[in-house]
Formats: structure tokens, C-alpha cells, sequence
């Protein structure tokens, strides 16, 4: 399995197969300001879950992400769910470290 950031292509493709909620469509996707399209991809290539979180600012150095409804994955595969939140926390400290890193930049 992979983790990796979705095309909106890929996004709508899988959504309108595996359809759980509006929040997470790409109409949605495209009304958004930062938004960030996020999937496991199996060892052919199939996305096998995707979910678009979205970016806000909480004061004025802090940013949140959170996703509308939740991801669209088999959450009864435990070994996906295990890896698309595992893959995910680590994605989000990757941008937080980022950030930290352009604050004490400029």
C-alpha cells in the first residue's frame, strides 16, 4: 500500500464509485480554499481510499485539518485503516514541521 496525494481526477473517480457523503465530492473539493486530497493506492496502481481534508487557520500561527464525515475507506480491513491513519498523522507532522520552520524563517 501507498499513501499518496490524490489528482481531483483520481479523487472523482473513486467518490463517485465508493459515494459515502456530499462533503466529500469533488464539487466540495473544488469550493474549498486549501484543500487536500489524500488516498492509499494498492500495488497496481487502484485507489483504495481517498479523503479530503481540509486547511484552516486557528489564530494566527496555528492551522487545523479536518475532514468532513471522514475518509472513504473499508474501515472492516483494519490493516488499511491502521495504515491510512498511521500514513496520515505522519503527513500532517511533516506539514507542521514545515510551518514551524518558514515561522522562525521570516
Amino acid at each position: 500500500m501507498l499513501f499518496v496525494n490524490l489528482t481531483p481526477e483520481e479523487f472523482q473517480q473513486f467518490t463517485q464509485t465508493h459515494f459515502s457523503h456530499y462533503t466529500q465530492t469533488r464539487i466540495n473539493y473544488d469550493a474549498q480554499h486549501q484543500a487536500h486530497l489524500l488516498g492509499v493506492k494498492d500495488e497496481q496502481g487502484k485507489v483504495i481510499a481517498a479523503g479530503m481534508f481540509t486547511e484552516a487557520r486557528a489564530l494566527k500561527y496555528f492551522k487545523y485539518f479536518y475532514s468532513q464525515r471522514g475518509p472513504i475507506l473499508d474501515y472492516n480491513n483494519i490493516a488499511l485503516v491502521n495504515f491510512y491513519f498511521k500514513s496520515l498523522t505522519d503527513y500532517l507532522k511533516k506539514i507542521i514541521v514545515f510551518m514551524y520552520y518558514l515561522i522562525h524563517i521570516f
